[in-house]
């Protein structure tokens, strides 16, 4: 069975197509970039705002995993930065579509990323049915959502993952939060009291291994664990796992509204969301508590 993969440079991808190829899958990566993804083989480019695509990468696939997308907090958001946003997630899917109807290929299940952004400012025990919101990053994420339709459409199984803050010791928001650490100046954002949904890097990479190999995955589920945590505990104990302290006081709102504009709603977020769907269906977790994700022992209520 042979597995396409968008987003060939981020964390969930490297660590998943290294579960696939331990299973005896094939996998493929789509990229913008070929110097900057860490893979050797099977790596094919696509430029999705000039509409440009290797169709060798669609031979003999089975499956499509779409990851990529620009980071959502890696630059100021412009007008120009918020159309790359969404350019790089729905264009990216309906290339990928349009590809597959050029190629007539047959693709047995097509599995996409999505983010708990999409649900209410101040949402607590979200489930998948939960009221959405209308801000800038909830309309991106319906828009990212709507994209699995047109694969229902053409007669294609879809699965997409809500995913909350992945946390990775080696990337993401835990490598950001170390660093600040290691220099004595990480601070919590905010009151501090904002609700974080969070999944381990293994229960992520579990859930797509999993909407792979069990046809039984499908619809959209949150891809968060079961209990969410508040921003400020979520920080101590990032500093004390690298074993420093956490003394600075909070960065009050207005001051990072004032240093990053509308972007700052993603770092005072809060959303209290749980994986209704997932744990209805019977599917468990590595790590149920963040203490866990991190390996430290420590109680937890």
């Amino acid at each position: 069975m042979s597995v396409l993969i968008t987003g060939a440079s981020g964390s969930i991808c490297k660590h998943l197509s290294h579960k696939l190829q331990k299973n005896d899958f094939e996998v493929k990566f789509l990229t913008a970039n070929l110097n900057k993804t860490s893979e050797k083989q099977n790596i094919y480019y696509w430029n999705i705002d000039k509409r440009e695509i290797d169709d060798r990468a669609f031979e003999g696939v089975n499956y499509i995993v779409h990851l990529a997308g620009a980071g959502i907090a890696n630059q100021s958001w412009t007008k120009e930065r918020k159309r790359v946003l969404v350019q790089s997630r729905v264009g990216g899917a309906a290339l990928l579509l349009d590809t597959i109807k050029r190629l007539n290929k047959t693709i047995k299940k097509y599995i996409s990323a999505g983010a708990i952004g999409i649900f209410d400012e101040n949402c607590m025990n979200a489930n998948e049915q939960s009221a959405q919101g209308s801000d800038f990053m909830a309309t991106l994420c319906k828009e990212w959502e709507n994209t699995i339709i047109p694969y229902q459409e053409h007669g294609i199984s879809t699965t997409l993952f809500r995913s909350g803050i992945v946390i990775d010791q080696s990337s993401g928001f835990y490598e950001q939060i170390a660093k600040l650490a290691k220099y004595y100046i990480a601070a919590v954002p905010g009151s501090g009291k904002q609700w974080v949904s969070w999944i381990s890097k293994d229960d992520m990479v579990d859930m797509y291994f999993k909407s792979i190999t069990d046809d039984s995955v499908q619809g959209i589920y949150n891809a968060t664990a079961p209990n969410p945590v508040q921003l400020k505990e979520m920080i101590k104990r990032i500093c004390q796992n690298e074993n420093r302290p956490l003394f600075l006081p909070n960065i009050p709102a207005f001051i990072l509204k004032l240093i990053f504009g509308e972007m700052a709603q993603v770092i005072l977020s809060s959303k209290h969301v749980i994986p209704s769907k997932w744990v209805s269906e019977n599917r468990g977790f590595e790590h149920k508590l963040l203490s866990e994700a991190l390996n430290m022992p420590l109680n937890e209520n």
